[in-house]
């Protein structure tokens, strides 16, 4: 999913904080990029996402208002979801871009 300039400031402090919350996590998550190669899903990925979750469910109100609005505003299809859908729709997107950003920073590390 593109994200829209709103989107792309409510959620990168949570990239950054859900990304580093475990320094050993994002090196194993890096590390299994850096020796798998391309995959469609990583194993290590699934830990962040409860620390996405967890974020998320921290933002403030008037942040969770622009994130919802943002979706609706692009999935126009007529399926009517709960905010709460809505919100865990982002869960993949955060770890997906901790993934994208680890896949970059896999492939510029020098010594593991």
């Amino acid at each position: 999913m593109r994200m829209t300039p709103e989107q792309k400031k409510v959620l990168r402090p949570i990239f950054t904080s859900v990304a580093h919350h475990n320094r050993n996590v994002w090196w194993e998550l890096k590390r299994e990029i850096f020796d798998c190669g391309f995959q469609s899903q990583y194993q290590w990925a699934l830990d962040f996402l409860q620390p996405a979750e967890r974020a998320l469910d921290k933002l403030p109100d008037a942040d969770k208002t622009v994130l919802i609005a943002e979706w609706r505003h692009a999935h126009q299809d007529g399926f009517v979801r709960s905010d709460e859908t809505v919100l865990g729709f982002y869960v993949g997107i955060v770890v997906e871009e901790i993934v994208r950003r680890a896949r970059t920073a896999a492939y510029r590390t020098d010594s593991w």
